[in-house]
Parts: structure tokens; C-alpha cells; sequence
């Protein structure tokens, strides 16, 4: 990993946090969270969500004691150093599962045991490279070691800046709303990882597609 470097990262922490207080949330479907913590065995869930809303999706959960997983890579770092500050437990690698990432069995295996012990987790299904929307195993191995469901989560924010990236990146704009949909939750069986991270694709693709109130 290369070395952070921190003396840029406050200046620019203090920015993004004077521009977050200005941000607007509304929830929509919270019913669903409600219903997964009830029915799950240890009090904990994943949320599962795309890489280009982790601002949103982030912040509307912040300071909240959930987990989440970043690559070892410097942007990784710069992402970690964030959500830290949002009062996230971070796992640093990566939550696929294969010989080209670096420390993907080390965050499973982490994960596990904190949502045994009753933290809700944070998964980006389509990072740390992408496809664009394209969910990983990793997030369907830690919901059947578990037994905790996966919810769907998407931030839809009525004003954003969107990056020329694989993931097509939004930074919400000063003072906007951000709405946060969550879908029914998803309870992994022991059966194939395809058809199921199918399902979640399908699930969070419809997701996306509810229109909100500007």
C-alpha cells in the first residue's frame, strides 16, 4: 500500500464535511431494514449497493457502528480515511474472492465475525473495478455463512456532479436532496452463488428505476 497522505486529506475532509451538512435526506421503504433486523439471526444485515452511490449511502448511515470493506490500493486508502471519520470499522481489501485481490478471504472472514457480533455491514456488490452494476460473490458468501439477509440500497440524489469513471461516480451537489431507497430483503440460501447474485442485480436494477418526489 502507498503511503496516505494525511496533510492533504484534512483540509479536504473539513471541506467535504461543511458540504455534507448542507445535504437533505429522505427515506423511503425503511420498513424494509426494520423487517431484516427482526428476522435476522444475529441482529445484523448487509447492505448491498453500487460503488457510484457510496457518498449518499454512506453518509445517511454514518455514525451508526456498520463496517464496510476498502481495497489496499491508495484510492482505498483516501476511502477508508473518509469513512473512518463517519464512524465506520473498516476491513481493507477487497470482497471478491480470487487470486488478483489482495486480502478478499481476510474480509469475508472479518465480516463474518462482525455480523455475527450484531454490525450491520456495507458492501459495494460492483467494486472495488467494476463492471458497472455487476454484483461480486463476496457479499452472497458472507450472507451464507450468516444467515443475514441483504438489503438493496440505492441514493438517488436530485443534483450531482457525475464522474467520467468505470463506475460513473456521482458527488451529490451542495444543499440537494439525497433519497434513500432500500428494497424487501433478500435471504440467501445455500444453493448456487449465480443464480442468487442474479437476483440481487435484478433487485437492486428495479430499485434504481422507482421514480421519488424532486
Amino acid at each position: 500500500m502507498k503511503k496516505i497522505n494525511y496533510l492533504f486529506l484534512y483540509p479536504l475532509w473539513w471541506l467535504f464535511k461543511l458540504i455534507s451538512i448542507s445535504y437533505r435526506f429522505q427515506y423511503h421503504h425503511q420498513q424494509f431494514v426494520e423487517q431484516a433486523l427482526k428476522e435476522s439471526p444475529h441482529r445484523s444485515l448487509l447492505f448491498a449497493l453500487w460503488h457510484e452511490h457510496i457518498i449518499g449511502a454512506t453518509l445517511a448511515h454514518a455514525y451508526q457502528g456498520h463496517f464496510s470493506a476498502t481495497s489496499r490500493s491508495q484510492d482505498g486508502g483516501y476511502a477508508a480515511f473518509f469513512a473512518q471519520k463517519l464512524g465506520m470499522k473498516i476491513l481493507r481489501g477487497s470482497s471478491r474472492v480470487g487470486p488478483i485481490e489482495k486480502g478478499g478471504k481476510q474480509v469475508i472472514a472479518g465480516s463474518i465475525e462482525l455480523l455475527k457480533q450484531g454490525h450491520t455491514g456495507g458492501i459495494t456488490v460492483d467494486g472495488p473495478r467494476g463492471p458497472r452494476r455487476q454484483s461480486k460473490k463476496g457479499i452472497v458468501l458472507m450472507a451464507q455463512q450468516t444467515g443475514c439477509p441483504i438489503v438493496p440500497i440505492v441514493a438517488k440524489a436530485n443534483s450531482y456532479w457525475q464522474l467520467n469513471s468505470w463506475d460513473q461516480f456521482k458527488i451529490p451537489k451542495p444543499f440537494t436532496r439525497i433519497h434513500i431507497l432500500y428494497a424487501a430483503p433478500i435471504f440467501i440460501d445455500q444453493g448456487e452463488i449465480e443464480p442468487q447474485l442474479a437476483k440481487l442485480d435484478h433487485a437492486m436494477a428495479q430499485l434504481d428505476l422507482l421514480q421519488v418526489k424532486q
